[in-house]
């Protein structure tokens, strides 16, 4: 299996160590948007030999090769409610799973993103009762 896994904010811990744990039985292609977070990769793997097993979209480059790396994946992981990317990912009918971090998010972002979007997790029991009042949007989430 192939992922897209869509990076948010400079948390190394789950940006970059969530996909080294995958990685053992996957293929990961990261979007490291953040040029902070690149830095943390990059020193990380020159001085510590960490992270070899993924390939990495770097930060100002994403928006040229997305397309490419999309079309080799199975399935686009997103960090964050990205319209266009989900948008891209289902033109190339690409399942789409987006993790609610800190939801909820007003109706109109939901509205914009739902029908790109399959599947949403919802990491926390907080992120879980908040988006609850958004049901009638998230039917996808599940308990």
């Amino acid at each position: 299996m192939k992922i897209f896994f869509e990076t948010s904010s400079v948390l190394a811990s789950y940006n970059l160590d969530l996909p080294k744990a995958l990685s053992s039985s996957t293929h990961i292609f990261i979007d490291i948007e953040n040029p902070l977070l690149y830095v943390i990769y990059l020193y990380e793997r020159i001085f510590h030999g960490r992270y070899n097993f993924y390939k990495t979209i770097p930060p100002y480059l994403g928006r040229l090769m997305r397309t490419r790396f999309l079309r080799k994946v199975d399935v686009v992981h997103l960090n964050s409610l990205n319209t266009e990317l989900a948008k891209k990912a289902k033109e190339l009918r690409k399942p789409v799973v987006s993790v609610l971090h800190v939801a909820p998010f007003p109706k109109k972002v939901y509205d914009e993103i739902n029908n790109y979007v399959d599947v949403y997790v919802v990491p926390s029991n907080f992120t879980k009762l908040k988006s609850r009042g958004k049901r009638e949007i998230l039917r996808k989430v599940t308990k």
